[in-house]
């Protein structure tokens, strides 16, 4: 549930924007800066996280944020103008970025597959994601602009009232992190994973248009078809890992996919057709579906359960470090090559450290076994 609350929450914002600029009479580009204040808001949540579980609960910290969240949804679906809707994207961020450290810490105490576990959720936020759109659109052609984001707000504040845990709550210890190698390695793979997949979800849209040929008005498909194609590598993922693949072994082919099809589309661009080229996109955002939440759970298992939250929101910070540089850099060249290769040189930098940390965790356990 969890989960696929901050699916509906991390898309709806997004899916909403040309819409509401249509209604406050601005320009679609003067509401884009609810995403990044929402990102903003979302630091903040993940630094919090970690501090605030030193002081209570596991529950109460998520009933608690899942208050703040709700706050931002009711925020956006009541904003008269667009100042009011671009900051509540900080309120939505902040709720959002301390719900998402908290989940993915608590699945770290659910079972010692945290890997398997975490691909399972994030399938379940992607296929949420993907949904939203969608169902903004019905209800606004139907019913209201803004009632999904009330919609929301009331599942939001119906999740805070009855969440209970599997597992009795705990206060955890403030603990600081002193990572090794294995969870260096892990930060690492992070940052250039994450950095290499919000490529890929920004210039969806851009691709849907100048590639596909669609319109502006339909462009917006090509998010749509990201967070799918990203739900369909999670959910084979699942199927795959642990029952035919283990995480370790899954995890690099997947990085590996994802950056060959992209560089191979790079270096072929003069003779691929735009079809091939979406195509290479499609497939690394299937192949990149599954990484994220393996490489937390590679990271987590890596370390003592008591750090889980203190080291998810190391990760999750590393992440949008990641997923502020990249995507920032791409913005001094920016074209459909380039961002083809600065994906693509994300992946298999992701690869690269993954390996490093698998290495390095099997040569760790190695060494405790024989002590």
């Amino acid at each position: 549930m969890l989960f696929a609350l901050l699916g509906a929450a991390a898309s709806a914002l997004p899916a909403s924007i040309p819409a509401l600029a249509l209604e406050f009479e601005v320009p679609a580009s003067s509401l884009v800066g609810a995403v990044p204040v929402m990102f903003a808001g979302l630091f903040f949540g993940v630094g919090l996280a970690p501090l605030a579980s030193a002081k209570f609960s596991d529950i109460a910290l998520v009933r608690g944020f899942s208050l703040v969240l709700a706050t931002g949804l009711f925020l956006l679906a009541i904003s008269p103008q667009a100042s009011v809707f671009i900051s509540a994207g900080f309120t939505l961020g902040l709720g959002f970025g301390a719900l998402e450290v908290l989940g993915t810490a608590a699945s770290k105490r659910l079972r010692t597959d945290t890997a398997s576990r975490l691909t399972k959720l994030n399938a379940i936020f992607a296929i949420s994601a993907f949904l939203t759109p969608i169902l903004f659109v019905l209800l606004s052609a139907s019913l209201s602009l803004k009632l999904l984001f009330f919609l929301l707000f009331i599942t939001a504040v119906i999740f805070a009232v009855t969440y209970q845990s599997e597992h009795p709550a705990i206060i955890q210890g403030r603990k600081l992190i002193r990572p090794n190698k294995p969870i260096a390695a892990f930060l690492l793979a992070t940052v250039f994973y994450v950095g290499a997949e919000t490529v890929i979800a920004s210039w969806s849209a851009v691709l849907a248009s100048e590639l596909g040929g669609l319109d502006a008005q339909l462009a917006a498909i090509g998010g749509s078809s990201f967070w799918g194609l990203l739900a369909l590598g999670r959910l084979m993922s699942v199927a795959l890992t642990p029952k035919v693949l283990e995480p370790k072994f899954a995890l690099p082919l997947w990085l590996a996919l994802a950056g060959i099809s992209l560089v191979v589309a790079w270096v072929s661009w003069d003779v691929v057709s735009s079809n091939g080229i979406l195509l290479a996109f499609g497939l690394a955002a299937i192949a990149a579906g599954p990484c994220y939440a393996l490489i937390i759970g590679l990271a987590l298992d890596a370390q003592a359960g008591a750090h889980a939250v203190a080291l998810t929101s190391t990760l999750v910070l590393a992440g949008a470090v990641g997923g502020f540089a990249l995507p920032g850099l791409l913005q001094g060249f920016a074209s459909i090559q380039s961002a083809l290769v600065m994906a693509g040189a994300g992946f298999l930098a992701a690869l690269i450290f993954t390996l490093v940390g698998i290495t390095t965790t099997s040569s760790v356990s190695y060494q405790k076994e024989s002590e």
